[in-house]
């Protein structure tokens, strides 16, 4: 995933909760060969310190923790792998 991606994932939870005629999230892969392969560490090549680093785990950890505390139904549409390497 993409940094754009990870402060997407994040402001739908929010919308989701916000939004009364809303009653399911569901999350989905693209492309059909994994539901998500992680993070584009390409763009690992951004970090200029030990604290970019940092930075980047707690925010990950913010956002993609933001999925836990939505206030509907969360629904994982798993389509190909679904796995986790760290």
């Amino acid at each position: 995933m993409t940094w754009e991606m990870y402060k997407r994932l994040y402001d739908t939870c929010e919308e989701v909760d916000a939004d009364d005629s809303i009653r399911v999230l569901v999350l989905k892969g693209a492309g059909g060969k994994a539901f998500v392969a992680g993070t584009d560490i390409s763009q690992f090549t951004e970090f200029k310190s030990g604290e970019d680093g940092l930075r980047y785990e707690r925010d990950g950890d913010r956002r993609t923790g933001r999925i836990a505390r939505v206030k509907k139904p969360v629904i994982a549409q798993i389509q190909g792998y679904a796995v986790g390497g760290g």
